[in-house]
């Protein structure tokens, strides 16, 4: 959460944060601190599904999903680049590999999330199948910087022409979110 803020706030400027902040109701702007770094949020704590997702539907205003997954890729690439060059890199070396990717995927998730499982498995030699299953803290322009995400991982593992493919989203009403991974 404190990343993307940082992201947002970098890429559109402190005023349009502020002013999606403006939007929430008063009990989640107070936890705001627009004077302070990344608005006072801190990356060591927990911050409630509501109050994402209020920030997030105040951000992203009336784009249309296209331009939000456009954005999503820029704001999750960017972060994803940033994170694995800070405090994660040393783990992110270890995960260096589609195969441990797959074996670790749910201990990185639950760093970030605190419900949802995610499975992974090969499609082919160069391809997997991701999908995310009782995910309470779902929304739609988290999932598209989640799958985003992806695009950078596998790039730093060094594999080319990656591409992610949403086959389903809790959005359009499936049971679960999933996506395919595909490299060269």
């Amino acid at each position: 959460f404190r990343e993307f803020l940082q992201w947002y706030t970098a890429r559109y400027g402190q005023a349009k944060i502020v002013h999606a902040i403006s939007k929430l109701p008063a009990d989640q702007r107070s936890s705001f601190d627009i004077n302070a770094p990344a608005l006072g949020i801190l990356a060591s704590r927990w911050y409630p599904a509501p109050l994402v997702h209020s920030l997030l539907d105040a951000a992203s205003g009336a784009r249309t999903d296209g331009v939000l997954e456009n954005v999503a890729r820029e704001a999750a690439v960017a972060i994803m680049k940033n994170m694995m060059n800070g405090i994660y890199s040393f783990a992110f070396s270890q995960l260096a590999t589609p195969s441990r990717w797959i074996a670790l995927r749910q201990q990185v998730w639950d760093l970030y999330f605190d419900t949802g499982t995610i499975t992974s498995e090969y499609i082919s030699d160069q391809a997997i199948c991701t999908w995310y299953t009782g995910w309470r803290g779902h929304h739609p322009l988290g999932c598209m910087l989640t799958r985003a995400s992806n695009l950078a991982i596998f790039g730093a593992m060094g594999l080319s022409n990656v591409q992610i493919d949403m086959t389903k989203c809790i959005s359009r009403d499936d049971s679960r979110c999933e996506v395919t991974i595909n490299w060269r």
